[in-house]
């Protein structure tokens, strides 16, 4: 079985639906499939959670701190307060970045900074976030042939 590790930046909707289908579908992923996705990092704007822990982060933990109104960079002894999507992105506790901050049609930020510091990392980007797709096209997916990755949209 193939072991993927994602991070996810962006816990706004669609953010948590994303954990909250790791959390209902894990097992039915890893039958179908054969992948086993472990959740490395969560991401938003006040901070993160990591885990160097094989088993990742558990998403249905998380997911229910983060409906309890809580925030990502609180949850449990695995919170960093002021931790970024690039730092976290950088240290290298994932495959995979699923981007899903707000869009934002005018400098592409944040999900700009994540999705570039994922490719140059040849991190494979999956993004819900169209703002950095839209303003840096040509970039983005020259430089994802030059480092081996894909982006998917």
């Amino acid at each position: 079985m193939a072991t993927v590790k994602v991070v996810v930046c962006g816990l706004g909707g669609v953010g948590k639906a994303f954990l909250q289908l790791l959390a209902e579908r894990t097992q039915e992923i890893e039958e179908k499939y054969g992948l086993r996705f472990v959740l490395g990092a969560a991401v938003d704007i006040g901070g993160a959670a990591t885990s160097t822990n094989e088993n990742g982060l558990a998403a249905a933990e998380l997911l229910a701190h983060l409906h309890g109104e809580a925030a990502v960079e609180d949850f449990s002894d695995v919170g960093r307060p002021g931790l970024t999507g690039e730092h976290v992105i950088q240290s290298g506790v994932a495959d995979v970045l699923v981007e899903m901050t707000p869009t934002n049609l005018i400098d592409g930020e944040p999900g700009k900074t994540h999705i570039f510091a994922a490719v140059e990392k040849g991190m494979q980007v999956v993004s819900a976030n169209k703002g950095p797709i839209v303003l840096f096209y040509e970039e983005l997916h020259a430089l994802a042939r030059k480092h081996d990755c894909a982006l998917h949209i």
